[in-house]
């Protein structure tokens, strides 16, 4: 009797873990009344822009409990994206979700709407599975390590290296983790923005590593590596200056027409957008500083109502040849979808400097004309 009471209760466990509540229980004390969105997306539906929402939750004095028993999962884990809405709707946060079936994961973010000039950050802790307990890590390390490249680039390196062990790491064990593989496109497509094409990193190594032998069964791991491959061979084309433009009188220019400069700055911008126009006594500042050292300046819009930026440029002159071209091809080209987008062209044509923004513009001219 006591060996089939012990099976029985073997049993009984057994059967406990495997029907246990499927959910989230979210704490966010800086929100008194919101709302909580799990949102779903495989790597097709990522591709597609596409995405599925599991559940709505409200918030109610800082915490929510979401029940997730009905959602469908391919696997033990199902990766997910969890949207935070104040009171009024508005957007607060979109965290990751690591979710594993049978369990419920416990999910704490402090510091929303604090200060996130590296001085503080959000915070999001996971726990409840082991699942969520592994990613919470391994979410944490790549956060510090990006306040720390923001803080200190010139030890960036040593940084990229800690987030490179700890994507290895992570995807060793878990190696369908769409998280995982979504925060690393997202990281590779910030890196490639910023590095020049001969430049690498210990995260790209690794992501050129990872796509070495594909398994083209793991449908995240082949969409990093076709996205990682195309933002490669873009990083090439956009490395050598090409462009076409036209002016206030429609005259066509092209790079052949931009002539007899050391370093050519080039702002890609847009007149309705209040960060280019407080730009722009910058830009004059500069021109009038290293104009006689052999600064060129070159600002092309990419507005997308014509007329507009024709008025603002009839009312406002430059000093330097301004020009309105055709935005998508642009921002597709040089990659960003941030304006102003400036960069540093050398006198052979080459792109030497890119994503450069307020006082990083002033720092790279007095590097290259020796100030």
């Amino acid at each position: 009797m006591k060996k089939n009471h012990c099976l029985l209760l073997i049993i009984f466990s057994f059967f406990i873990s495997c029907t246990g509540k499927t959910g989230v229980v979210l704490n966010i004390p800086d929100i008194e009344e919101g709302k909580a969105l799990v949102l779903y997306s495989d790597a097709e539906q990522v591709e597609k822009g596409e995405q599925d929402t599991l559940a709505i939750q409200n918030i109610v004095k800082g915490k929510s409990e979401i029940s997730l028993d009905t959602v469908g999962f391919e696997s033990k884990i199902k990766d997910c994206i969890m949207l935070i809405l104040d009171g009024k709707n508005s957007f607060v946060a979109n965290i990751p979700l690591p979710l594993q079936k049978g369990t419920v994961t416990n999910v704490h973010v402090d510091n929303i709407g604090r200060d996130t000039t590296n001085k503080s950050t959000l915070e999001t802790v996971y726990s409840g599975s082991e699942y969520a307990e592994d990613f919470s890590d391994f979410y944490n390390c790549l956060l510090k390590e990006n306040i720390a490249i923001a803080r200190n680039n010139d030890s960036a390196e040593f940084h990229y290296k800690k987030q490179a062990e700890a994507y290895k790491s992570f995807l060793e064990k878990y190696p369908s983790s769409g998280l995982a593989y979504s925060l690393l496109i997202g990281q590779i497509a910030s890196i490639n923005t910023n590095f020049g094409v001969n430049e690498s990193n210990a995260v790209m190594d690794y992501c050129s590593e990872l796509c070495l032998d594909v398994d083209k069964k793991n449908k995240w791991a082949d969409y990093l590596c076709t996205m990682f491959r195309e933002r490669q061979q873009r990083a090439l084309n956009s490395s050598v200056f090409s462009f076409r433009a036209i002016d206030i009188n429609e005259k066509e220019y092209t790079e052949k027409d931009i002539r007899n400069y050391e370093y050519l700055l080039v702002c890609f911008w847009a007149s309705w957008s209040e960060y280019c126009l407080e730009e722009i006594p910058r830009l004059k500042k500069l021109y009038n500083q290293y104009k006689s050292k052999g600064l060129e300046i070159l600002t092309v819009s990419i507005d997308t109502n014509p007329a507009a930026w024709f008025d603002y440029t009839r009312q406002n002159q430059f000093p330097w040849l301004s020009l309105i071209g055709n935005g998508h091809e642009i921002t597709s080209k040089y990659d960003f979808q941030m304006i102003p987008f400036n960069m540093i062209v050398d006198k052979e044509g080459n792109v030497i400097e890119r994503e450069l923004f307020k006082d990083d513009i002033d720092k790279a001219l007095k590097k290259l004309f020796n100030e």
